[in-house]
Formats: C-alpha cells, structure tokens, sequence
C-alpha cells in the first residue's frame, strides 16, 4: 500500500481538506500576461495549485488532427514556461502542468513544478508516464474514457510499484450527463488501488466535486477562467474567480463535517439530550413503584432518573426490573391529575 503523496506542503494522508486544483489548461489562449493573471486569481481564491498543458503542437498532434489550429494558437514557450513557474513561486501557489509530449517532461521537472499530470487520454501511452516516473515527481492519473480494467493494468505497472501517484475519476465530456459521472467510482477506485483518489470534475458549477469529498476525494480538478465569454474550448465549462472561491470554501466545510465512520459523544449535545428526553411524572399518589400506569403517571420532558427504555407502561401494568424499583419509587414530582 502506498503510504505517501505529498504535493508541496499539502499529504494527502494527512488530516486535511482536499487539495484544489485550478485547470487553467489552455484558457490564457497562448496569451502569457493572461496566464499570469489567471494564477493572481486562482490564487486570491485559495486554491492549492494552478495547472497548464505543456506542449510542442508538432510533437502532440499530427496535422490536420482535431483541434491542431485550437493548440498550436495556445501553445505556450518555454520561456513562458519559466516565467509561469517564477510568478508562482513568488505567490506561494503550485505550479503542476500536464506534459502531453515527452520531452516537456524535463522541461517541467526543470522548472521545478510540484507534480505532473497524465491527461486521461494518454492513460495507455506508457512511455511518457514511465518517462515521468524518472523524475520522482508526484504523479496524477486522470482516467477519463478508461475501463476498469484499463485502470488497473496501468496502476500495477512495474514502473509504478509504490511510486507516489494519486488517481482521478474523470468523465471525458464537457459537461457530462449527471447520470454518467458515477461518483460511486470514487470508492471503487481506492478500495481497488489503496492510492489518493480524486474527481476532475467536468461538470458545470461546483456541486458534483463538493458532493465527491464526501465519497472520499482528495483532489478536485476544476476548469478555471477570468471570464467565460473569452474564446476558446474550455471557457464556458470552466469556473470564475467567484465559484472557484465557494468551491474551496464548501470543500472544506465537507472535509471538516465528514468526521469519524463511528460517532462519537457530542458534548454539546449533553445539554439537550437532558432536556429533550423523557422522565416519569406522577399523576397522582400510588401505593407502590409496580402500581404505576398510564392512569398514575406521564411521560414528559426533561429526563429525570428513570429510563423509558427501561420502564414500561404501555399495556397497562408497570413492567420494570426489580433494579428500576427504586428509581420508580423516588418520583418526587406530583402533577395535578
């Protein structure tokens, strides 16, 4: 079992919120002063790290593919590169990107990112993650269009054996229906693997990755832009500096209201469970504790020494334990009857 996964300052086997991750990808559209101010929000928001997409379009996608124009206008320079993980780094913020060709592995390693991401369509390419391996940086996997089976034969590769790696459930459409996000997956993810799971959430707004803290998600990706009417692919479905600060915020109020898998006692639950249980009253004098019926005696609040638990007078007659006798006995309170 995999017992560590760190990013920065932030263990995900630590007692601590989950780690947010804003997917600024490629929303500063190749534009670096764009970029930039996209990380002073992210960062304004609270979020742990920023993440980009890191890549030669000519080493990424053949001519003519789908979407060429779209990243090659978006494609960033290494010396933007450079500047992205200098601005960070002054502002105390992550810099992780995702490598979606192998040699931007190095260039990344190089300037120092907290982690690398495996985007979910390259979940087979095994070269680049056994490349990314060879720096000992953190890994995350995202799994988006993957079976089950997919999953597991990449996680138990030789090259991963106990390297620190969390794992993301993804659904690979933009939003996705909400009866194809499966959040249950998430269980099934860390019961299987014994590794960090997480939710890149590619739904709109903020309710299914707050929802996956709950099931256990210890990384949520989310979109992120400055604004949603900029052009480009990924700006309507991404969040704005207002939703992405609530989404930190809720997140972290589900991580501290999860608690234990076994309640434990409430101390300010103490003062009212003493008013808001129930004691026996008396209606009127009896002769003895085993005379009492629901004739001679109420059930009311507070809670006095006797137990209803304990004592019954539903059908009529008293039936206590002789250990219950003297507390009967010991109703002092009479009510007119």
């Amino acid at each position: 079992m995999r017992t560590e996964f760190k990013i920065g300052n932030w263990d995900a086997f630590s007692d601590c919120p989950p780690y947010i991750l804003a997917e600024i990808g490629i929303n500063h559209n190749g534009n670096l002063d764009l970029a930039l101010k996209t990380i002073d929000a992210a960062k304004s928001s609270g979020v742990h790290g920023v993440k980009f997409q890191s890549y030669f379009t000519r080493e990424f996608l053949s001519k003519g593919a789908p979407g060429f124009e779209i990243f090659e206008g978006c494609e960033l320079s290494v010396e933007d590169h450079k500047k992205i993980a200098e601005h960070c780094q002054r502002l105390g913020i992550d810099f992780i990107s995702t490598p979606l060709c192998p040699s931007y592995v190095r260039i990344l390693s190089d300037l120092g990112v907290k982690a690398l991401k495996v985007a979910s369509g390259d979940l087979t390419f095994y070269d680049l993650i056994e490349r990314i391996t060879g720096t000992g940086l953190p890994l995350i996997l995202s799994t988006g269009m993957a079976s089950l089976g997919e999953i597991e034969q990449v996680v138990t590769q030789p090259f991963l054996k106990d390297y620190p790696m969390a794992v993301l459930h993804c659904i690979s459409n933009y939003p996705p229906r909400l009866e194809d996000t499966h959040l249950q997956f998430l269980a099934t993810l860390k019961h299987l693997f014994s590794v960090p799971v997480g939710f890149s959430d590619h739904s709109l707004g903020t309710t299914l990755a707050v929802g996956s803290v709950a099931l256990g998600a210890r990384l949520i990706e989310k979109h992120f832009t400055l604004d949603k009417n900029l052009p480009g692919p990924d700006h309507k479905m991404s969040l704005d500096p207002k939703e992405l600060s609530e989404l930190v915020r809720c997140t972290q109020d589900i991580y501290r209201a999860m608690g234990q898998k076994i309640k434990p006692e409430i101390s300010a639950e103490l003062p009212v469970k003493k008013i808001a249980r129930r004691g026996l009253y008396r209606r009127q004098s009896f002769q003895d504790a085993m005379s009492l019926n629901e004739d001679n005696a109420i059930w009311l609040r507070p809670a006095n020494q006797v137990d209803p638990t304990r004592v019954r007078l539903m059908h009529g007659d008293c039936v206590a334990s002789a250990g219950d006798k003297e507390s009967l006995s010991s109703i002092e309170v009479m009510l007119p009857s």
